[in-house]
């Protein structure tokens, strides 16, 4: 959590410095948890296959 917390304070410095009007950094960070959230989603399907399947044709895919 502290991670997330620096990273989002950098961000919201960054923004700053580039003139981004608040309402659009929100809307950015909601893009983002709603990337993040998908992604999270799609690896643990991945996973999950992957798990099944041997490393030889795991390596193969990658």
């Amino acid at each position: 959590m502290e991670l997330d917390r620096s990273a989002s304070c950098q961000h919201l410095a960054w923004v700053k410095v580039n003139g981004v009007a608040a309402e659009q950094l929100i809307l950015l960070i909601r893009q983002k948890r709603a990337r993040t959230r998908s992604v999270l989603v799609r690896a643990r399907r991945v996973i999950r296959e992957r798990q099944h399947l041997p490393t030889r044709s795991f390596r193969a895919q990658s």
